[in-house]
């Protein structure tokens, strides 16, 4: 099984940038996460804002530096959280997305 809780390379050892996007029926909204852990199955992430049990959403996690590369959007379902040190686990639920845009395959995944 591929697990990895960091991306490291010749130059740093670090996180890729990371977002959490959700659908609310009219409008996706997005917010930075720190990806903690990621797996086949599923990912850990640090989040600000609060994410429910049970709640939809769509890690989009950029693995490039360069703008011309993709980002990869992995539909997604909250199935833990502990709000006091802010973490979130997600089990990855449906097929997985790459292009540009991260946003843009968000909107396309919901039907918008």
């Amino acid at each position: 099984m591929i697990h990895h809780n960091v991306f490291k390379s010749k130059w740093c050892l670090c996180t890729p940038p990371s977002t959490v996007a959700r659908f609310d029926g009219r409008r996706v909204s997005t917010a930075a996460v720190a990806l903690e852990d990621i797996s086949a199955g599923g990912a850990q992430v640090r989040a600000v804002d609060a994410l429910t049990l049970v709640e939809s959403c769509w890690l989009i996690v950029d693995l490039e530096t360069t703008d011309e590369h993709p980002v990869v959007v992995f539909r997604a379902r909250v199935v833990w959280s502990l709000p006091e040190d802010q973490r979130v686990g997600l089990v990855f639920s449906g097929s997985v997305a790459s292009g540009l845009d991260g946003v843009a395959l968000v909107r396309a995944d919901a039907g918008v």
